[in-house]
């Protein structure tokens, strides 16, 4: 994996750190500079156009994968930790938010090139 070229979130994103944390723990150090872009489309576009590799949320490019545009590999990560809280003194209609936002960070129903369903 050393070897690749990485395509990165600009440092600025939330899960940035968490996904360089990721290469780290793996032992991945890119002999490549890391190239950092603030918009996650762009990314994926240039992924899909052959420029590097990245890691990218599921949800977000499940469409470019299940289009065969794109292709899960490498070592399975642990999953980024995820949380959605509210105030008991929320409104009723604030649980209609939390439940729309628990229902959305459900994994898609894909999986990795070889990898059973």
């Amino acid at each position: 994996m050393d070897d690749l070229t990485f395509i990165l979130p600009a440092p600025e994103h939330l899960f940035a750190d968490w996904i360089e944390r990721q290469l780290e723990a793996l032992g991945c150090t890119p002999k490549q500079p890391i190239l950092h872009v603030e918009f996650p489309d762009v990314i994926e576009r240039m992924v899909e156009d052959g420029q590097g590799v990245s890691i990218l949320m599921l949800e977000q490019v499940a469409a470019s994968v299940e289009a065969g545009r794109l292709e899960v590999f490498g070592p399975a990560l642990p999953p980024m930790r995820r949380v959605v809280a509210r105030s008991k003194s929320a409104p009723s209609a604030a649980k209609l938010v939390e439940d729309y936002l628990i229902e959305s960070f459900r994994p898609p129903r894909i999986r990795a090139a070889g990898q059973p369903n």
